[in-house]
């Protein structure tokens, strides 16, 4: 009975162990699998206007601007990283004619206590569009369909990325060129500062006149 006793003991003694092994295990493996940098981005609306409206032979027609930011969330949870990054982003809009373009690109710099999450608000980007009443009705308008965000640190190392949809990734450094390039008269700029474009056609849409042919 002693002998038993005692070999009960070294079984609960070793179950206790391997319990604690695999706490510790999966604390360790819940680290590695913890990202160095949290990183969030969000669509914020921040103004909404509309125009008079005006009439028309078939109707009414409204123009309307929708100010939308980026709200960057970033949060340093690797206590060897720098508490002193750069948050850079990049917003592209399609307008009503299919065209892409990048409208917005920035950086700040931010601070980043360990643990603590750090906020970014992007200026906004002014969505322009058309509303028509009456018979026949309907609406076009811009609408964003590409958001890239990068932390860095201050020699330049990307530490946390995200790509809204993941398929811009490859295009987002061809558009920051682009942007670094166009000046203030730039169509980003006036798209952002909502400057109302007269290439937003009259509904209903026409297809462009094809090109004549050379006689």
């Amino acid at each position: 009975m002693k002998f038993l006793h005692v070999t009960m003991r070294m079984g609960a003694g070793f179950g206790a162990v391997l319990w604690l092994g695999m706490v510790l295990h999966a604390e360790a493996q819940s680290k590695s699998l913890q990202p160095a940098v949290r990183l969030t981005v969000a669509d914020k609306i921040v103004s909404e206007e509309k125009g008079a409206k005006q009439q028309l032979p078939r109707g009414n027609m409204q123009t309307r601007s929708t100010g939308v930011s980026q709200i960057i969330t970033v949060q340093r949870m690797d206590a060897t990283l720098p508490d002193q990054m750069v948050a850079e982003w990049l917003v592209v809009i399609e307008t009503v004619e299919g065209k892409q373009i990048p409208v917005d690109y920035g950086t700040q710099d931010i601070e980043l206590p360990f643990g603590r999450p750090a906020e970014v608000v992007t200026p906004a980007v002014t969505l322009m569009g058309r509303e028509w009443g009456g018979k026949r009705r309907g609406s076009v308008s811009d609408q964003i369909v590409g958001v890239a965000v990068r932390v860095r640190k201050a020699d330049g190392t990307i530490v946390a990325e995200r790509y809204q949809p993941k398929t811009i990734e490859l295009k987002v450094d061809d558009w920051v060129e682009e942007c670094k390039k166009t000046g203030k008269e730039s169509d980003r700029i006036k798209i952002r500062k909502g400057l109302l474009r007269k290439d937003i056609p009259v509904w209903p849409p026409n297809p462009p006149n094809p090109p004549e042919s050379p006689r």
